[in-house]
């Protein structure tokens, strides 16, 4: 991930343009940021709990972890998400209208 942090190569569900260029990508690299940071504590706490489990002072993972593997990974894609489609509201600048993003956020704001 450490190569998508610097990159401005990121498959986005808005057409990028001059305008929101530098606050997209800021955005993407500080998603896979958090992600990447994220992503290594839990594989540092499943290195742990394998090695635990196997000399029998842990029992499994916990009932926790796939909650917390799965929020690790959706929570700060959705909020990316939703930022990055409130700037591009605000400016006008590159919403699509039918993307599957706008229709998610749409059904996160009505409930």
């Amino acid at each position: 991930m450490t190569f998508a942090e610097k990159s401005n190569r990121f498959n986005m569900p808005w057409k990028i343009t001059e305008q929101n260029r530098e606050v997209l990508f800021s955005m993407a690299r500080n998603l896979m940021f958090t992600l990447n940071l994220e992503l290594s504590a839990l594989i540092a706490y499943l290195q742990i709990a394998v090695v635990e489990t196997a000399l029998k002072h842990m029992d499994g993972l916990g009932p926790w972890f796939v909650a917390v593997f799965l929020g690790s990974i959706f929570s700060p894609l959705d909020s990316f998400l939703c930022r990055a489609r409130k700037w591009c509201v605000s400016k006008n600048s590159c919403l699509r209208p039918f993307s599957l993003v706008h229709v998610c956020c749409e059904l996160m704001t009505l409930g």
